[in-house]
């Protein structure tokens, strides 16, 4: 039996700031290094997410432009190499004059001086008047020192190849920053719930907000799958907590002695027909996850003959008395290994439940003074349900992290052409649950253990991975790994901690090592001799997801938040015993009853970074 969640992992979008490289001397490269960003605080207090979703930093603005031009601008010079040149007189208000100044920097950096000294045409670059509009522009995009540099060091700049890449890489992203007032819907945040086995989102969750405050939560859960819901969370008067109203919820499913849990939930009571379709929706879903893979007998004839024990449910004449067929009013059970019998069943439960945040974007929240995301946003999402009854799947309080920001500004890690380096911190949990097999009433849970520690990300695009190295000091040390894409994961836990309960362990080991852990293969510590795992070593395929989001402007990436997900349920023995030892006891027509318990354990990271 295995207890699987709703809400099982939350990642968004994410949006990344500037950042700058290094060199420089008189006689040299010069530093390119950006200029500090200013902070931009949230348009509200809003301790949900502090992410800006409006942006109009005019202040920010005109004071970047004013430190960079001085007297000028305060005087509002106007020449034919001023930021403020043009035919007529310019403007009066400060704002305007900086939107100018930018208009006029992208123009002498991307438009004619850049290019005119890259095809070496110096003729007229190497003037007096053109040289200082060069300069103007170098300052005006970063490059702090660009008055003090010789004439050839401004040429040597702009017709190395990399080097000039670079000068129009951050004065896109200077007019990004402070030359262009920004713009952002709360739309552009939406959160995505991990969809299990496939490592693809297929559900959302949306900010709703009204007069800039956000005041509820849209869920879209397991779009396109038999138990798709859509529901609202609005906000409980405490700034950082949401609740549900009691709603009622139906669930239908068919038990056999090849899985205990196939079933779904609905908001709605559905016809025999609805009932028939979606049941067999959910045995295909499980089916491609390889929860009914036994030696037994190929996958396709067990899915045909659920299939068929299904339509026999709700029409006896279809049989043809292979099968028996039953039905009862009630939750998923266990079925002995050996029985011929199937059950439909169906219930009924009402459900209400509270989710709070708690968010670690900032330094502050934090608790350090390395570490500060400027539009995305990563941390602890806490469910506590009330339910009207126990239910599979239906524990009472857990834990789960979100991590991400803006949609509109998401890069693909494939449009990422250089190699990257993040830090930051990882904050999670780990949720445990122990049942029996014999049914769903013995379910007891564990409180959850709260994880934090600290992360370091590596991108690398010679060969398009990624890794995030994890350490905590309450739990294992975590390596995941997988292709830019995000399939091929790889999950290393190591270095278990002492003074940890024995709970939190996967098969009471101090490492583990799951290779593509999102599909059903499970290996032991040690990759070379391992075997992967057989139905009598657990009760369910295990599965999870490994996400990362890359996100900036002008297509470079500079802050990162993803998260890691892993989850499986395991069969053991309560009394304790060995499997030898129960054999000598009971058996060995009774071997299969030896895993008569099932401990369910499931981790939760979510992780955001800077880079460095």
């Amino acid at each position: 039996m295995k207890k699987t969640s709703l809400l099982s992992a939350l990642t968004v979008s994410t949006m990344l700031t500037a950042c700058g490289g290094g060199g420089g001397g008189h006689g040299n490269i010069p530093n390119t290094t950006l200029p500090d960003i200013p902070n931009q605080p949230s348009v509200t207090q809003d301790s949900i997410t502090t992410m800006n979703y409006s942006v109009s930093n005019a202040e920010d603005r005109i004071a970047y432009a004013k430190s960079v031009l001085g007297d000028e601008f305060e005087g509002q010079a106007v020449s034919s190499t001023s930021m403020f040149r043009l035919r007529n007189a310019p403007p009066t208000d400060d704002e305007s004059l900086t939107e100018m100044a930018y208009s006029n920097m992208n123009e002498a950096i991307n438009e004619d001086v850049f290019d005119m000294i890259k095809n070496g045409d110096f003729d007229d670059g190497s003037s007096e008047d053109i040289q200082k509009r060069i300069r103007r522009a170098l300052r005006m995009a970063g490059v702090k020192d660009a008055f003090e540099l010789l004439w050839d060091d401004i040429k040597n700049l702009i017709s190395d190849d990399n080097k000039a890449k670079n000068i129009f890489e951050y004065a896109e992203r200077i007019s990004n920053r402070y030359g262009r007032k920004q713009e952002f819907n709360i739309s552009n945040a939406k959160l995505q719930l991990v969809k299990l086995h496939e490592d693809q989102q297929n559900s959302y969750v949306n900010l709703t907000e009204e007069n800039n405050v956000i005041n509820g939560i849209e869920v879209l859960s397991n779009k396109g799958m038999a138990g798709e819901l859509s529901y609202s969370a609005t906000r409980d008067g405490a700034k950082d907590v949401f609740k549900t109203e009691k709603r009622k919820i139906y669930r239908y499913g068919i038990n056999s002695r090849y899985y205990t849990g196939t079933f779904f939930d609905t908001f709605d009571k559905l016809s025999s027909e609805e009932i028939q379709e979606k049941l067999k929706q959910r045995v295909d879903e499980l089916a491609s996850t390889g929860a009914y893979d036994t030696d037994e007998a190929p996958r396709d004839e067990i899915v045909a003959r659920i299939k068929k024990a299904i339509e026999i449910a709700f029409d006896p004449d279809l049989n043809d008395g292979s099968m028996i067929v039953t039905e009862y009013e009630g939750d998923a059970r266990s079925l002995d290994s050996q029985s011929e019998i199937f059950e439909y069943f169906h219930t009924d439960y009402d459900k209400e439940e509270k989710i709070t945040y708690k968010s670690y974007m900032t330094s502050d929240d934090n608790k350090n003074k390395d570490m500060k995301l400027a539009y995305s946003d990563f941390g602890i999402l806490t469910k506590d349900s009330k339910l009207s009854k126990e239910v599979m799947e239906g524990a009472n309080k857990e834990t789960y992290v979100f991590a991400g920001g803006y949609d509109s500004k998401k890069i693909e890690a494939q449009n990422i052409a250089e190699n990257m380096n993040f830090s930051g911190y990882a904050y999670g949990a780990v949720n445990v649950g122990y049942s029996e097999n014999a049914g769903v009433e013995t379910y007891n849970e564990v409180d959850p253990l709260e994880l934090n520690g600290k992360i370091d990300l590596h991108f690398d695009a010679t060969n398009g991975t990624q890794t995030a190295t994890a350490s905590f000091d309450n739990w294992y040390d975590v390596k995941a790994s997988s292709d830019a894409y995000g399939s091929n994961a790889t999950l290393t836990l190591t270095n278990w901690k002492n003074g940890t309960a024995d709970d939190f362990k996967f098969r009471g080991q101090n490492e583990y090592v799951v290779d593509d852990f999102t599909t059903a293969k499970q290996l032991a510590a040690d990759p070379v001799t391992a075997t992967e795992a057989n139905n009598q070593q657990h009760s369910d395929p295990a599965f999870g997801a490994f996400n990362i989001g890359y996100y900036g402007d002008a297509g470079v990436p500079s802050e990162a938040t993803g998260y890691i997900f892993y989850e499986e349920a395991r069969g053991y023995n309560k009394e304790g015993m060995s499997k030898e030892e129960f054999i000598a006891q009971y058996g060995q027509e009774k071997a299969d009853d030896f895993y008569d318990s099932v401990k369910n354990i499931g981790v939760n990271i979510g992780f955001g970074a800077v880079r460095k």
